[in-house]
């Protein structure tokens, strides 16, 4: 290692970015974790690569790092256990053990499992837990555009059941 980048400057270096990422995440253990990730990362490519200006590089590294990370947090927590999804207890139980006052809710996401795919589904979930479309594209990382065009289907979805549902309706009994 030349005298530019002795382990000090390296160890400087890496105080500077976990300060950096300090004041986006609470959290200092994930900062170290993220910074030392960081730093390896900027050795390896030191190796192959000039990097004219060390620590904004890895100021863009560790930032990005860090928005994967939450990323990937947010996903877990969102969707812990992908599997227990369309398990009944996921949602609060069974329809008998509810009463009346949710069977209107359990019988529509019935209906959307049946309609939606997955990935429409767990859209429709976000949407009606409030998430803006950026949110939900960062969290599938897909683009903006293709959320709206995966909520227009669920709306185009919805629409023809209800129209489906309607027409199937005898009113006249």
């Amino acid at each position: 290692m030349n005298k530019h980048r002795s382990e000090d400057y390296l160890n400087s270096l890496q105080t500077r970015v976990i300060i950096f990422l300090s004041y986006r995440e609470e959290n200092i253990e994930i900062c170290k974790d993220i910074a030392a990730d960081t730093m390896e990362t900027f050795i390896k490519t030191l190796r192959s690569e000039k990097i004219d200006n060390d620590f904004a590089w890895l100021r863009e590294v560790a930032k990005n790092k860090l928005f994967n990370f939450l990323k990937r947090s947010k996903k877990q927590e969102l969707f812990p256990d992908e599997s227990n999804l369309y398990d009944e207890s996921y949602w609060g139980g069974s329809v008998e053990n509810e009463g009346e006052s949710n069977l209107e809710e359990e019988d529509l996401v019935n209906i959307l499992k049946e309609l939606l795919s997955t990935k429409e589904f767990k859209v429709w979930e976000l949407h009606s837990a409030g998430y803006p479309n950026q949110e939900i594209a960062d969290i599938f990382n897909i683009s903006y555009g293709r959320v709206a065009v995966i909520k227009s289907n669920i709306r185009k979805k919805l629409r023809n059941y209800m129209s489906r549902d309607s027409r199937s309706t005898d009113f006249n009994s």
